[in-house]
């Protein structure tokens, strides 16, 4: 026989069951890794541009609208500015619409005129439609100011040493780092 805390597991893991199979909008999602640091969601991309949103495919009025909550079917880009790939300023690009359940990205109609910096795979051959998968450090110009600070000097830093990464506070026990002095140490040398 069941005990009640065990009962309570297998009433729990049924409903959740039952929830999935009847209404799978709802308990549909997407779980994210955490977000790689600058340098490695740069290394990990093909392409790294900031692009705007010109125009927008939409579905009719008449049609029901989608769980996404938008009509916006595909939404077309021009570069503005290229950090890694091989297109240049003033290039369209078409995104295709994102849902939740495959972590891509979801454009709204208020979007249009909006800039994104994208960090992107290369577009198979096959395809025609763009798709961001948030997987990586895409984000709108004004909510990436570590990463337009590491991209906008890379030319001037290239061949140069660079340090990037997280600093690690485990174990630290709640002491603050503000204010510490950080101190690197190499084979042939140490940061001050």
């Amino acid at each position: 026989m069941y005990q009640g805390s065990q009962y309570r597991s297998l009433l729990v893991l049924a409903l959740f069951c039952l929830a999935f199979l009847l209404l799978p909008n709802v308990v549909a999602g997407c779980a994210l890794p955490p977000k790689p640091t600058v340098l490695e969601a740069y290394n990990a991309s093909d392409i790294v541009v900031i692009a705007r949103a010109i125009s927008m495919e939409k579905l009719s009025d008449q049609t029901e609208m989608p769980l996404i909550n938008t009509r916006v079917t595909s939404t077309t880009m021009e570069l503005v500015k290229v950090f890694k790939g091989n297109l240049r300023v003033g290039e369209k690009m078409v995104f295709g619409q994102g849902n939740s359940i495959r972590c891509t990205w979801v454009f709204h109609e208020d979007a249009l005129g909006s800039e994104y910096l994208f960090y992107l795979d290369k577009l198979p051959e096959d395809e025609k439609l763009w798709y961001e998968f948030g997987y990586r450090r895409s984000n709108s110009p004004e909510n990436a100011n570590e990463d337009l600070l590491y991209l906008n000097k890379l030319n001037k830093v290239r061949g140069r040493t660079r340090v990037s990464g997280v600093f690690d506070d485990d174990g630290l026990a709640g002491l603050s780092l503000e204010g510490q002095r950080i101190r690197i140490v190499g084979k042939n040398r140490t940061s001050p």
